[in-house]
């Protein structure tokens, strides 16, 4: 309920949804209005489990990838919401790298599958959903050198839902990395990091451009801060 007073707000939330919540006044908004918000496309979330592994699988790498045989398949059901029949997995064991990250004897899995975000996706994501796809990564992960006996063997379990992501981090729709970047979501028409109508209102992040993924969002920070400071220049 504090009220802070700044010349210049650097606004790092998904923006989707800081112009649907956060900013309230229709000319600050532009042509980001709440209708386009919504028509705009946006990237797959994600279904993440972490488990706690007994024993440890010298066979295995630090990443791994299980890809789908009919990958194809895998991208339509991403994006047009149906039931993903075989999805493809990423799984990241950070102790065979790191012990520590594991007690002595047992590793640390992640283990991640893009899924529909929440606007595309035909089911509801409750205890059913979130069963059928955690039965569909352990049958392909069991299928891994060592892992037959992966259900047996995992100790510790929490997992991360489109839902998740959506209150958790307030990514819109649960879309984990953003706008898509679409021809027309892109450069020039993906939102920049100055506010075109609104002074001293800045934006950075995944869905701001240039894009989503760990380097080029931080490139949206550097170009974010090149914005103010050559703003801040010109006022001195």
């Amino acid at each position: 309920g504090e009220l802070i007073e700044a010349d210049d707000v650097v606004c790092n939330a998904d923006f989707p949804y800081a112009m649907k919540e956060l900013v309230n006044e229709a000319k600050v908004r532009g042509r980001y209005t709440p209708e386009r918000i919504d028509s705009m496309k946006y990237s797959c979330s994600c279904l993440v489990f972490y488990w706690g592994v007994t024993g440890t699988y010298e066979s295995l790498s630090t990443h791994n990838f299980v890809i789908s045989s009919d990958y194809d398949a895998n991208l339509r059901s991403i994006f047009d919401g149906s039931e993903i029949r075989q999805p493809s997995i990423y799984l990241h064991i950070p102790s065979q790298t790191e012990p520590d990250m594991a007690p002595a004897g047992q590793s640390a899995f992640y283990a991640l599958l893009p899924i529909s975000e929440l606007g595309t996706a035909q089911y509801e994501w409750n205890e059913q959903t979130v069963k059928l796809y955690r039965d569909k990564v352990l049958d392909a992960l069991s299928a891994l050198p060592e892992l037959e006996h992966l259900r047996e063997n995992i100790v510790m379990e929490r997992m991360f839902t489109p839902e998740d992501f959506e209150r958790e981090f307030h990514a819109y729709r649960g879309a984990t990395f953003g706008l898509q970047p679409t021809l027309r979501q892109s450069n020039h028409w993906r939102p920049q990091a100055k506010a075109k109508h609104c002074e001293g209102l800045y934006f950075t992040g995944s869905s701001t451009h240039p894009g989503a993924g760990v380097p080029i969002v931080m490139q949206s920070g550097k170009i974010c801060a090149e914005e103010l400071m050559r703003d801040e220049e010109g006022t001195l």
